[in-house]
């Protein structure tokens, strides 16, 4: 096993849980290979060796990456996608139990992102349909299911009818 490629991975791993594939395609790219030299071998056996140190754990990471992004306020569809172009292949259902493993609560977050944007655009737009329109928008763009978005911003919306010129 290479010792220093090795090293270099322990000091990565030390800043975040990486990926198994995202932690491979960056000890690849910061060792140089010579014409004739082949690295994969060497990858190879320092994952392993992280695998059975157990300081690699995929696992680990997807639910330390579940977390985080929940806690930001981004839904299982943007989960999926932003876990998708790290080349890691999860179901919305997984990204779901992982969510009730975790006690991560999906309408909690979504109802923060819902009043967030309530406060910050609803006296901009004293049109309802115009509004709604645009917080359906950006609750799809973070991620969160049609259906269950509408309900939130419904409920919170109607907190605030006052600031519409005319009813939902």
């Amino acid at each position: 096993m290479n010792k220093e490629m090795y090293a270099y991975s322990l000091k990565l791993l030390t800043r975040k849980d990486y990926f198994e594939d995202e932690l491979r395609a960056l000890i690849d790219k910061r060792w140089i290979r010579g014409d004739d030299e082949d690295i994969s071998k060497d990858i190879d056996d320092v994952i392993a060796q992280l695998l059975s140190d157990r300081y690699l754990d995929d696992e680990r990471s997807l639910r330390s990456f579940v977390r985080w992004k929940v806690q930001e306020g981004y839904g299982p569809y943007y989960i999926k996608e932003k876990l998708r172009n790290k080349q890691v292949n999860i179901s919305i259902e997984s990204i779901y139990t992982v969510m009730d493993e975790e006690e991560l609560d999906m309408e909690e977050a979504m109802r923060r992102v819902a009043q967030k944007y309530i406060r910050t655009k609803l006296k901009k737009k004293k049109d309802t349909a115009a509004f709604m329109r645009s917080a359906m928008s950006y609750m799809a763009y973070r991620g969160f299911p049609a259906g269950e978005s509408l309900n939130i911003l419904k409920s919170e919306v109607s907190g605030n009818e006052s600031d519409f010129s005319e009813g939902y």
